[in-house]
This record gives C-alpha cells, structure tokens and sequence, in this order.
C-alpha cells in the first residue's frame, strides 16, 4: 500500500485504493495533488482536488458517474452486506438513490438504497431499479428474493442504516474512477 508525500506536496496513492484511503490523509496541509500509481510505481494519472471536493459537497451528478463503475459485489462487500441475488455485475448505474415513503422518482437502471421495512423493500423492487439495497437488516424474505430474481433486481442487505449505506459506497469508490489519466 503506497502512502508517499513528495517534497513537492504530491501524495503518491495506490490505483486499486479506495476513496476513504486518500481522505485519511488528505489531513496534511502539505497536499497539493494526487498521484495515482500503477504496479511498477508509475504515475497512471492524477485525481484533482476538485473531484474530492464534489463526492464531499454531495454533488449528485458527479456522484453518478463515479458509482457508474462499480459493480454488485464491489458495493455489497464494501457495505459488508449479503448479497441476496445478483443480476447487473458489471455495474453501468444511472445513479444512486435513497428510495423512501415518497418516492417518485424514476429508479430505471438505479442503485436503489432503501431501509429494510417489508412493503418499502417490496415497493423498490418492483421500481424497476437495477439493484436494491436493504438497510438496517440482516434478513431478507425468500419471497421478495424471488421477486428480485423475477424482475432480475440485484439485492443486497446490510446492518448499516441508510445514511451510512450512501457514505460506504461513496467512500469505497476505487481511485481510477476519479482520476484524470496522464498524457503519455
């Protein structure tokens, strides 16, 4: 694992790190860029400070993008969840949204993230969501299993509430997602 400040204020990182990694130490006033690196140490691209400041602002278009690329089982064993039935591997979400009481926003192609109340997780599923999250819960009904392998939903279930569901995956995104490649 690679943590290396330059004398110039560049913080060599690790591509396969995730986000939370960087963010530990990003507490060093003496930043000022991020290197990403391959295998041999070689700089692969850089991550600008201003993608940083955009997943922290909760900026929900940039979010989008970046969740884009992640896929089910990166996301479940990020949240430290049960992956229930699996169906979208490769990931291609439109975006990640907590599905509520009033929801009413359109969940195609979604990454749906929801507390773990029966008819809420019934309701998110039948939303045409690409994959549910279940929060707060470690158990999910064999009924609404085959339901998400009916409608071919991706299911997850994890013990973190929903807040803390939304945080994980944003921290757990993978540092080449947010790089800008270096010119060769």
């Amino acid at each position: 694992m690679m943590h290396e400040i330059t004398k110039d204020g560049c913080l060599l990182v690790d591509r396969h790190q995730r986000l939370a990694d960087v963010c530990r130490k990003l507490r060093s006033p003496s930043i000022s860029t991020i290197a990403v690196c391959g295998k041999n140490g070689q700089i692969q691209g850089y991550i600008p400070l201003w993608h940083i400041l955009q997943l922290l602002k909760e900026n929900r278009a940039f979010i989008d993008q970046r969740i884009a690329a992640c896929t089910v089982r990166q996301i479940s064993e990020a949240l430290q969840g049960t992956l229930c039935c699996v169906f979208h591997h490769e990931g291609n979400w439109k975006g990640l949204r907590v599905y509520g009481d009033d929801a009413n926003e359109e969940m195609a192609h979604m990454l749906c993230v929801a507390r773990g109340d029966r008819m809420l997780l019934t309701r998110a599923v039948r939303s045409a969501a690409s994959c549910v999250i279940a929060c707060g819960t470690s158990i999910i009904s064999d009924s609404l299993i085959r339901e998400a392998k009916t409608r071919h939903v991706s299911l997850i279930c994890t013990e973190k509430g929903v807040h803390e569901a939304c945080q994980t995956i944003i921290l757990s995104l993978p540092l080449e997602s947010l790089m800008i490649r270096k010119a060769h």
